[in-house]
């Protein structure tokens, strides 16, 4: 029996060393010792090893999705030290829709929900207009999304892409991003959004916020230089047929709508 017992115990954690699926972390001690030892559960919820050949010092674990697996941590000039007296405001997002490549002419900014999938395609819009006090340094960025109560992704993990061109939550579709004017590459594919995730997370719980960091320099531009901010897409990567689904700033629960946490230094 005490055999037994011990491999109940064990099970779980044998499960998870062998799960396919990128391990998603909270803390520092779900990372273990890590080959290079120096375990770190970075922001986006992956974990990391010290490694002195990375700029950063840091290098993403092997079950990191896609392409973070096994690539340098990138150099982080972003916080520039967080304080206890910083200040934390947060900020409303200003415009959301989904874009469904199965109805390339739906207008579809009016929904309380934004489905992101892989089969049928269907990508989603999220922009914010963020501001703090003039002279204040941003310290950090923090998207918060809510997953509604059956909307967990089963499969995969959710990228986000700077968008790099201008859209109307009241007119962008799959097609368009603004009336008569076309995506670059349709869906704000490739074209129409950065080459790089700036963040990705693994949200596998329904009924939920999930709190994703952003790079600090994206969204401090985004604030100095409005004209120049087109939000971002999520989208599903490392998953042939999966989807999940967030709250919009439609929804009538207010805590549950979408909102960046900005954390800034007077």
């Amino acid at each position: 029996m005490r055999g037994v017992r011990a491999l109940l115990v064990l099970a779980p954690w044998l499960v998870a060393c062998n799960d396919s699926r990128p391990f998603h972390c909270f803390v520092d001690d779900q990372c273990g010792a890590g080959a290079g030892g120096g375990a770190r559960c970075e922001p986006d919820g992956y974990c990391s090893f010290a490694d002195s050949t990375c700029a950063s010092g840091r290098r993403f674990g092997a079950q990191s999705p896609g392409q973070l697996a096994n690539t340098c941590v990138a150099a982080s000039t972003d916080d520039g030290g967080l304080e206890p007296g910083d200040e934390i405001v947060p900020a409303a997002a200003s415009g959301d829709t989904v874009l469904d490549q199965a109805q390339p002419a739906a207008v579809l900014g009016g929904a309380r929900t934004m489905r992101v999938d892989a089969v049928p395609l269907q990508n989603g819009l999220l922009r914010f207009a963020p501001s703090i006090p003039a002279g204040a340094v941003l310290k950090r960025a923090e998207l918060v999304i809510h997953v509604t109560g059956d909307g967990q992704l089963d499969d995969g993990v959710v990228r986000l892409y700077a968008v790099t061109e201008a859209w109307e939550e009241a007119a962008a579709t799959w097609r368009l991003r603004a009336p008569g004017t076309p995506w670059s590459a349709e869906g704000a594919g490739p074209a129409s959004r950065g080459a790089q995730p700036i963040a990705s997370f693994d949200p596998q719980n329904a009924n939920r916020d999930y709190t994703v960091r952003l790079p600090t320099d994206l969204v401090a531009r985004w604030i100095s230089d409005p004209a120049q901010n087109h939000g971002m897409v999520l989208t599903i990567a490392n998953s042939a047929d999966q989807g999940c689904t967030f709250v919009t700033r439609e929804d009538p629960d207010m805590a549950l709508r979408p909102r960046l946490l900005l954390r800034y230094r007077r």
